[in-house]
């Protein structure tokens, strides 16, 4: 809420959700169209000197509890992660698979600390080609978190996971992310939807 979306990854994620295609002339309307949608910002008061989602929790308790509370949120999207490949020296690659705090803040919140249950979807990942090595094992956190849905990106073109989409196991073992979907040409020149 008041928050620019500056990079404009919140609008593509928000398009691709709730979007009514009327830019297509309905042709590429979102999942779930008649949707409305509440951008919240939960980094903003990340501890300095400390990672979002790895050794801080920003925002996430505050703006889950007014989504919960105010707007009667009951399922939300969360397209973003601690980004550790592309955030070194600040990060560290071992941090792939870690269940943090704030994944068991997000396992709290799904179960009711804020009143009432939610649905929350977070995304696995983009970092098999971030800096951090290796295919497997490279989950970021939060989304080793055990209560939400870890979404991964498919080829739109041969269903096969898209080379950037992160994959699990978590590091106690579980698999990532539970569920796939389209959300890239395998010749890497148009991507189409999100994870």
């Amino acid at each position: 809420i008041g928050v620019a979306d500056v990079i404009g990854h919140a609008n593509h994620v928000s398009c691709t959700v709730a979007g009514d295609g009327q830019v297509s002339d309905g042709q590429y309307a979102g999942m779930a169209p008649e949707a409305k949608i509440i951008s919240m910002d939960i980094t903003a008061s990340a501890t300095p000197g400390h990672f979002p989602f790895v050794k801080s929790n920003g925002d996430i308790e505050i703006s889950y509890k007014k989504a919960i509370q105010v707007y009667n949120v009951r399922t939300a999207n969360n397209s973003i992660g601690a980004n550790l490949g592309a955030n070194q020296p600040l990060t560290k690659c071992e941090w792939m698979g870690d269940y943090t705090m704030t994944s068991q803040l997000i396992d709290d919140i799904v179960g009711g600390l804020e009143g009432k249950q939610l649905i929350i979807v977070w995304a696995a990942g983009n970092e098999v080609t971030s800096g951090c090595p290796g295919t497997f094992y490279t989950t970021p956190p939060p989304s080793p978190a055990k209560n939400t849905i870890s979404i991964g990106a498919t080829s739109s073109l041969d269903e096969e996971i898209a080379f950037f989409s992160s994959r699990g196991p978590t590091d106690d073992g579980r698999l990532r992310p539970d569920i796939t979907a389209p959300g890239h040409e395998k010749d890497g020149l148009a991507m189409k939807g999100t994870r």
